[in-house]
């Protein structure tokens, strides 16, 4: 059932999503309630095994991605290579929907959606493009911030798509807006549309940070940061190797009229005020969270 050989975890444990979905299938409805759980499932993930029945889908579709300029930052990987990873992932991603919906289906059939939440979400995107493969990269752009989260309503029954950006912070606050529980004041995040009483903020700022190469206590001496502000994204990069010493790389895009970011205006509207609205925002922002590992 699976060619490419099996999934394995970063510990090389081999295993297929199959029994994970049995595992819960079997024992959510044993769990006393009222119950709140959280599964942290490794597909989609590599190496892109997929099950047999969604091998080669995509081989002759005949769409192919956009080339885009290599990255100052990028690792090295091919557009050809590039390409073919993006098609296992596809792929990959068919097994993952499957095994969603028989999860799905099999909670319905017991009619555990007529009194439960379910929300889907996951931790990173992937990236296939500008010479990055995978999510542990510098890059900030689409594919590795831009996630899915989909929420699923005691006996929902239609579709309802919202728009405004926000961020996995948020879960935790409209978890407690819909279990009638008070918010903390120090917790981060808004409660998410269409369950929130208040209007979206639209002046909201949406951060990412990348500072794997950085130890948990040290200052933030390398890293790659974003913020996200109506249609507009700011990427800043410094302490990278391939950079100069107190040098800064800055991408600026409006991702509205650009959705795959192949036009950076740094440059081109260099006292433009929004970008240096965000970029002040965003070097505050980084100051305030390493203030405590500074010396």
């Amino acid at each position: 059932k699976f060619p490419r050989g099996f999934m394995d975890t970063e510990e090389k444990h081999k295993f297929i999503l199959e029994h994970a979905i049995n595992w819960m299938i079997s024992d959510i409805p044993k769990l006393p309630e009222p119950f709140l759980c959280y599964f942290h499932l490794w597909p989609p993930h590599s190496p892109y095994n997929t099950r047999l029945e969604f091998i080669d889908k995509f081989l002759n579709d005949g769409w192919k991605p956009k080339r885009k300029p290599y990255h100052i930052l990028q690792t090295g990987t091919s557009y050809k290579l590039g390409v073919e990873k993006r098609r296992y992932y596809d792929e990959f991603l068919l097994y993952v929907d499957a095994e969603f919906n028989r999860l799905f289906t099999q909670l319905e059939s017991q009619g555990i959606l007529e009194n439960s939440w379910i929300i889907f979400t996951s931790d990173h995107g992937e990236m296939f493009e500008r010479g990055f493969l995978g999510h542990i990269t510098p890059s900030l752009h689409q594919p590795v911030v831009r996630i899915p989260l989909l929420i699923s309503a005691p006996g929902q029954k239609t579709r309802s798509d919202v728009f405004d950006i926000t961020s996995n912070i948020d879960i935790l606050p409209t978890l407690l807006k819909i279990t009638d529980q008070p918010i903390p004041p120090w917790m981060e995040g808004e409660v998410l549309p269409p369950y929130s009483e208040k209007e979206p903020n639209q002046n909201r700022a949406i951060f990412s940070l990348m500072a794997s190469q950085v130890a948990s206590l040290e200052p933030m001496n390398i890293n790659s940061a974003m913020i996200i502000k109506k249609n507009y994204k700011l990427i800043r990069y410094v302490g990278y190797k391939q950079l100069q010493p107190g040098e800064e790389l800055i991408e600026f895009y409006n991702t509205n009229n650009d959705p795959e970011e192949l036009v950076n205006l740094s440059s081109s509207v260099p006292d433009d005020e929004i970008r240096r609205d965000l970029y002040s925002e965003l070097i505050n922002r980084l100051k305030t969270e390493d203030s405590p590992y500074q010396t």
